[in-house]
């Protein structure tokens, strides 16, 4: 769990999301609006392990 948290930190620090707080409030609006579907569980998901995210890593994505 920690490597796949390391891995969505380092994504999200890469394309510049990680710190935007426009993306997560469009996060939130998707999650309202796609509430009983998958796409909107695994949203859902992702916005509540957003605290728990560890710094982005130095290391590049290729």
């Amino acid at each position: 769990m920690r490597e796949s948290k390391q891995a969505i930190a380092d994504y999200l620090g890469e394309v510049g999301y990680l710190e935007n707080e426009a993306f997560w409030q469009v996060v939130q609006a998707l999650i309202e609006v796609e509430q009983s579907s998958e796409e909107g569980r695994n949203l859902q998901e992702l916005l509540a392990v957003r605290q728990g995210l560890p710094q982005p890593s130095s290391a590049r994505l290729l």
